[in-house]
């Protein structure tokens, strides 16, 4: 799919900082992929979105699309390193040139605090331990489990893969709360008590009356016409 005419230009801010995050807490998308390898050729398997109470897991083998429609609802998108992997790879994925909402990467974030190592050593570093059935994860694990989820189809396997991805939007949450000096969440793994129900298939669910991805491309390209407008008054 090629670019969609008049998004080229969409401009977003780059340069948000903590400020901005305290303001927009409530509605901020904490998200995160996975990918089947780290080389440019490698594709988005799932992307996990944290908003509010609201923790969502789009797979490749159902549907990456309804991120798109997730994170609508936002003021915000945060993540961790995202602006270096995260977010060019989503970009490539969608064959769109930006998102319509301003992303907060707390890896700079971290490092302008003196805070370094990647997301599972920070987490450690606040007193953040993850499950017991993911806590030896890694991003290399859900490659290869990824691969041989789509192998043998292993129920207990997508599950794991799941609840891991998840985890790290739900690190996030905590670690964002942590250097916003908020109170922190007493179990903010509860929420993966969710991820552990069966999920429920894309056969169960009535199809839409417009495509997925046809209704959110429009809608990213009406909040692009929107803007041009503003900026031209």
């Amino acid at each position: 799919m090629s670019f969609l005419p008049g998004l080229e230009s969409f401009a977003t801010c780059n340069d948000l900082g903590l400020d901005d995050l305290a303001r927009h807490l409530p509605h901020a998308a904490f998200f995160d992929i996975e990918t089947d390898g780290l080389g440019d050729k490698a594709n988005v398997t799932m992307i996990a979105c944290l908003i509010g109470e609201r923790l969502d897991v789009f797979t490749r083998d159902a549907s990456l699309d309804g991120f798109l429609r997730c994170i609508e609802e936002a003021e915000i998108l945060v993540s961790f390193n995202g602006a270096t992997f995260d977010e060019p790879k989503l970009l490539n994925h969608f064959r769109i040139p930006k998102f319509a909402r301003p992303h907060l990467d707390l890896r700079k974030v971290c490092k302008a605090r003196g805070i370094t190592g990647g997301l599972k050593q920070i987490e450690k570093q606040i007193g953040l331990i993850r499950p017991p059935d993911i806590v030896a994860m890694s991003g290399e694990d859900a490659d290869w489990m990824w691969r041989a989820w789509e192998k043998d189809h292993d129920e207990t396997l997508r599950t794991k893969l799941l609840r891991y991805c998840a985890a790290d939007v739900i690190a996030l949450r905590h670690l964002a709360a942590h250097l916003l000096g908020e109170p922190l969440t007493e179990n903010p793994w509860e929420l993966l008590s969710e991820i552990s129900r069966p999920q429920k298939s894309p056969a169960d669910s009535s199809p839409p009356s417009v495509a997925p991805r046809d209704a959110a491309y429009e809608r990213l390209r009406a909040d692009h016409r929107k803007h041009r407008t503003q900026m031209e008054i």
